[in-house]
């Protein structure tokens, strides 16, 4: 940097901090710590006939990942391990799809198009509206992906274009519907535009065989790829289910344009969407699965277009269990799908033991093939699912569960027929010519002597994570924020010891929670919007059946800072204990004139219910009761180091009407431990407790007691903390909350091995076996407990021993009660829950195979 820029560049961070309250320096040298290559030192060949669907899964977890692109969302990203496809979400409604470092295969493109009756022709790329994403379907392995909104036409027609995103490969099914029911439908396709001069070569087979750099249009092809300049493959497989009608390739002022026609017969009458109208059609809809490589050799297609062509047909699942089906391999959503009976929340949390199965069998035929599965179960309430292997042993191969529950209010038009559902998904590797059978596990309730604990998605208007205990829901996730650019994280914020609710296992929520953000004021008065964030990606390490773990990344909208959020939940019964990691990293320069007003580390707003009296540990370390000061508009409370909390509670008598709407219970928040890093160096700066409540609201942050702070790229805040929905509402103490504060701050779970390795984890005591056994005690905690042991060889769940005394963990179904984890290395880990009756109790364990 010049003198002259950096003069400027000074000014202008000295204009800002005078005001805005906020000052912007200098970008630093961040080092991105890249996962190194895991070395396999324990081979599982042999050890489970799921031994290659184990492994398959664990190449593709977390791979699949979405997210907005700017602050502004004005355009939405899907990646997997092969490809980047960007959707613009503006009303020019375009894609384009490059590989994972950036370079393009198909620039601007995938329109999609409708003819009327009148021979108009009209595009999605002149829609009068903006697009709009909702991922209804979210998880480890696959996200359902919409962009939706885009219409023509007096808003007759709408267009929804899906993207199936798996973490290895992606499909792209375009759907119309209609508004009203209607005859007026002559045609609808897709269009791609692929520049001809970025075009080497490019290649299609239809029934007449394979056809190199030729034009033309037929109704029988089967793929079409084009091989990119310095890129790769790219290419479209043409599902053999009869969706499509025709597919054309035309050379058009300088572009391939390839065309796409939907298989729909001109003047056939579609229903309006809720399936008014007593036509056949509710809507029309086609697809291509999108298919990309980087080898230059159309091999690698042609392969993979007879395996989307050829599903098996060797499939069987045994009915009498749980009234099982196979339905057949969706081509369009690339899952080959089944179907079962599930239940209610109230009938599975009065028969705990009941699971629903389904055996499975399938048998491959002359080549290796990886695919999915789809259980697509009849009843929203699933909570979450499991494997068993061919001898009925649990084996490390994740199930994720994607519901609707019904009725709970998801899109006006799309949503509006509100299906119920409980799907599963997971992933399955066969060999040629070999017979794989399985079962499926579909759960609720209990996972052998505890409830289970569970993270899974459900369908709603904005993507939703649900977490539950048993059939008792804890927590919803709403990653990307509930009210689109809000904030608002945490949107069903449950109680566990309120009153359960009499038709159904179910507790009260509070409030509206967030987490980091700024706002820049000057001499107290806002000129500026609250500076959020977006969604980067989540990597979940645990969907259950023993706890959940998802950790979630995200980015400042000014892109000073990252921040990662780590959820973690146990199957507990008392109290809704929900554990967070919090880590913010500053990637520049930041000079706060009054930290502690402008930024809140975490914020709760009763939202709807309103608290008399809040609690705090002051800077003293007492625990002070007082009432909320309502007609101030903004109180500071220092906070001690000795594990400080809030709390809100007692809601107000003309708010008590929330709590019988079941909106409303008490609050807590508090800190196990902080750390906080300011211009390299460990600061002593305490935490401090902005109250703002009014007579409309109750509100609480969580900030640091210091006014100006210059915090330096590279600096950082990191944060241990307990969030507590408690109580029904009408308590005049926190005692609920000083008790959590004991059990889980001050006298956290804490292990100690005397056997094996103890593992750095802050939130599941972790120990690392030697030579497949591990001895540690625990001490601390309260309630239901899971630990975690990592590094055993082999698959069989290992014997328990608990203060001498071998634990039986499965309930009468004989193979359930703990979670089985398979290692980048090869090795195994095992979950179990254990109950801690208080705090002071030590627990012995001995684990070994």
């Amino acid at each position: 940097m010049d003198a002259i820029t950096k003069i400027i560049a000074t000014v202008l961070s000295f204009l800002q901090f005078i005001f805005c309250g906020i000052g912007y320096g200098e970008f630093g040298e961040i080092e991105k710590t890249e996962k190194d290559e895991t070395e396999i030192v324990n081979s599982i060949d042999g050890h489970t006939n799921m031994a290659d669907s184990i492994k398959f899964a664990n190449e593709v977890k977390n791979q699949a990942q979405a997210r907005y692109t700017s602050p502004e969302r004005t355009a939405y990203e899907f990646k997997n391990s092969n490809m980047i496809l960007t959707h613009s979400l503006t009303k020019k409604n375009s894609a384009t799809l490059t590989d994972l470092d950036g370079n393009v295969y198909i620039p601007d493109s995938f329109d999609t198009y409708f003819i009327d009756d009148s021979g108009k022709t009209y595009y999605s790329s002149n829609s009068s509206n903006e697009g709009r994403v909702n991922i209804i379907r979210l998880g480890e392995y696959y996200y359902e992906c919409h962009v939706r909104d885009y219409n023509a036409k007096s808003k007759l027609f709408k267009v929804d274009k899906t993207y199936h995103l798996y973490g290895d490969r992606l499909y792209n099914q375009s759907t119309l519907f209609a508004s009203e029911a209607t005859t007026s439908l002559k045609e609808f396709g897709s269009i791609i535009r692929i520049p001809a001069d970025t075009v080497a070569s490019f290649q299609a087979m239809d029934k007449d065989g394979v056809h190199i750099n030729t034009t033309g249009e037929t109704s029988t092809l089967e793929y079409i790829a084009f091989d990119i300049k310095n890129v790769g493959i790219v290419g479209f497989i043409i599902p053999s289910d009869g969706s499509t009608k025709l597919v054309s390739l035309h050379l058009e002022d300088g572009y391939y344009v390839l065309k796409q026609v939907a298989n729909y017969t001109a003047g056939t009458g579609i229903n309006k969407n809720d399936e008014t109208g007593g036509y056949a059609l509710n809507n029309v809809t086609f697809g291509t699965r999108i298919y990309t490589d980087k080898t230059h050799s159309f091999e690698g297609i042609q392969k993979e277009t007879y395996l989307e062509r050829n599903p098996l047909a060797g499939i069987t699942v045994d009915s009498s269990p749980s009234g099982a089906r196979f339905l057949g391999y969706d081509a369009l959503r690339g899952a080959y799908t089944f179907t079962m009976n599930g239940t209610d929340f109230t009938t599975a949390y009065n028969n705990p033991e009941w699971q629903f199965k389904a055996p499975i069998t399938i048998n491959s035929d002359e080549y290796d093939r990886t695919f999915y599965i789809r259980m697509f179960g009849v009843n929203g309430c699933l909570e979450a699912g499991a494997i068993l292997d061919d001898t009925d042993t649990l084996v490390p191969l994740d199930v994720e569960v994607c519901k609707n529950f019904q009725g709970d209010g998801g899109e006006g038009f799309y949503s509006v027929k509100d299906y119920q559902y409980g799907d599963s998904f997971f992933p399955v590797s066969i060999k040629k010519n070999e017979t794989l059978s399985f079962t499926l596990l579909n759960l609720y309730q209990n996972w052998g002597k505890f409830p289970l604990k569970q993270l899974s998605s459900i369908e709603f208007h904005v993507s939703y994570y649900h977490l539950s205990t048993g059939t008792t829901e804890s927590n919803c996730i709403a990653p990307y924020f509930v009210g689109n650019k809000d904030g608002w994280l945490l949107p069903d914020f449950r109680t566990r010891s309120g009153n359960m609710w009499p038709e159904q296992p179910q507790f009260n929520s509070v409030g509206v929670l967030e987490f980091v953000n700024y706002t820049p004021k000057a001499l107290g008065i806002i000129n500026k919007k609250t500076v959020l964030s977006e969604y980067i990606d989540a990597e979940i390490s645990s969907v259950g059946q023993t706890y959940s773990d998802i950790t979630m990344d995200y980015i400042s909208d000014c892109g000073s800072y990252e921040y990662t959020l780590r959820h973690v939940e146990f199957p507990q019964t008392d109290e809704n204990r929900t554990f967070y990691e919090v880590e913010i990293n500053f990637l520049r320069d930041m000079d706060f004139a009054n930290f502690r007003r402008d930024f809140d580390l975490f914020n709760f707003n009763g939202r709807s219910a309103r608290f008399d009296k809040t609690g705090y540990l002051d800077e003293n370390n007492n625990i002070v009761v007082t009432d909320v000061e309502k007609t101030i508009a903004t109180k500071y409370y220092t906070l001690g180091s000795d594990s400080p909390y809030f709390s809100f509670f007692d809601v107000s008598e003309d708010a008590e009407h929330e709590i019988e709407a079941r909106f409303a219970c008490n609050f807590g928040l508090v800190v196990r431990d902080s750390k906080i890093v300011v211009g390299g160096e460990k600061s002593d700066i305490p935490l401090a407790f902005r109250e703002q409540s009014t007579t409309d609201d109750s509100e609480g942050v969580l900030t640091l007691d210091a006014k100006k702070v210059s915090f330096k790229a590279g600096d950082s805040i990191k944060l241990t903390l307990i969030l507590l929905p408690w109580g029904v509402g009408y308590e005049e103490t926190d005692e609920q909350v000083l008790t959590v504060r004991e059990d889980s701050a001050l006298k956290p779970a804490t292990v100690t091995a005397t056997k094996g390795t103890v593992k750095e984890d802050k939130l599941v005591p972790t120990v690392i076996a030697e030579n497949n056994e591990a001895a540690f005690s625990i001490t601390g905690g309260r309630n239901n407990i899971a630990v975690r042991v990592d590094g055993f060889t082999s698959l069989q769940c290992p014997e328990i021993y608990m203060n001498g005394e071998k634990v039986e963990l499965a309930s009468s179904n004989g193979y359930d009660g703990y979670s089985v984890f398979y290692n980048d290395d090869g090795t195994y880990s095992f979950s179990f829950v254990y109950e801690a009756k208080d705090p002071f109790t030590e627990y012995t364990f001995d684990v070994k195979q």
